[in-house]
């Protein structure tokens, strides 16, 4: 009992953080967009932290950004994205827009010097990556920094884990994450194909930043991958689910399923229909290890982490 009042406590603690007095000098950050991701990415973890704070936000609409920054106790309202953007006071700006606008602004506010903080996935596609990524901006001395918002690499936990990990060695990774079925309305902005929708670009981009992170380095084959459209009436080009399987340099799978629409996985047939609830799954095997000891003739003892 006393381990899951524990367990409660710290997500309530997560969700309604004591703020702290902030440092002169602190990081001030800028959101572009409304976003109901940013309260529990950016907004409650800086209350936390005296170098950081979120000083200002933009929205397509300014009603809506007044609104939002009056529940989240931020003082600058900006009337435009480029206004935010080109305001001296920001350091940094957090871009939680839909993917099909992600690459566009991360480049402006590079080009004005703010440090970004660019949310999942980070681009629409190669094109944009390489763009992005490969800019001069990112070249040149005391130049911005830009990283891709998945909090999870900086967790303890995670970094415990990848020192577990022999890279070198797995054979198998299998990354799944589900959600269930209701969560995600098919008419969300997750579910155009225009603003790089879908559940590959959602969900699953955790799944496949895992295995990369499992294995240390980049797939060199694409093996297998299928996916689940949108029942008929929504976007055709969209995927509901997702399934892949790649080939790692030392010969390792990784492999991944991701469902924005699950449901199923129960052993009682007629639940079969209702939404899955499934904690995401990371499963990694290893090589076998021979040790050297001492075993009868023709014996030897192999040992498999998993």
């Amino acid at each position: 009992m006393s381990s899951l009042l524990s367990f409660l406590w710290r997500n309530y603690k997560c969700r309604y953080p004591s703020e702290v007095s902030k440092h002169n000098d602190a990081l001030r950050i800028g959101l572009l967009g409304a976003s109901k991701i940013a309260p529990d990415a950016v907004i409650s973890a800086a209350k936390t932290h005296p170098e950081v704070m979120v000083v200002a936000v933009a929205a397509r609409d300014r009603t809506r950004a007044q609104a939002y920054a009056k529940k989240h106790h931020i003082p600058i309202v900006h009337d435009s994205y480029q206004a935010l953007i080109d305001d001296p006071v920001i350091d940094a700006v957090y871009i939680a827009l839909p993917p099909g606008h992600h690459c566009e602004w991360a480049i402006k506010a590079l080009e004005a010097g703010k440090h970004v903080l660019l949310e999942k996935p980070s681009v629409s596609n190669a094109e944009e990556a390489a763009k992005l990524f490969r800019s001069p901006l990112l070249s040149k001395p005391e130049s911005p920094v830009l990283l891709e918002a998945f909090h999870y690499r900086f967790h303890p936990a995670w970094q415990k884990l990848l020192s577990l990990i022999d890279p070198a060695n797995v054979v198998e990774a299998h990354s799944a994450s589900y959600m269930p079925k209701g969560y995600v309305p098919l008419y969300d902005i997750r579910c155009q194909y225009k603003l790089s929708g879908g559940c590959l670009m959602d969900l699953g981009t955790y799944n496949v930043s895992v295995l990369r992170q499992v294995f240390g380095t980049e797939p060199e084959e694409c093996l297998e991958a299928s996916y689940r459209g949108m029942p008929p009436g929504y976007d055709k080009e969209i995927d509901q689910a997702f399934t892949a399987k790649w080939r790692f340099p030392d010969g390792g799978i990784g492999s991944m399923v991701a469902d924005m629409v699950a449901d199923g996985g129960y052993s009682i047939p007629m639940m079969q229909e209702f939404p899955r609830i499934e904690l995401p799954k990371l499963e990694i095997k290893h090589r076998e290890a021979i040790i050297e000891d001492k075993l009868a003739s023709g014996l030897e003892h192999a040992l498999q982490k998993t």
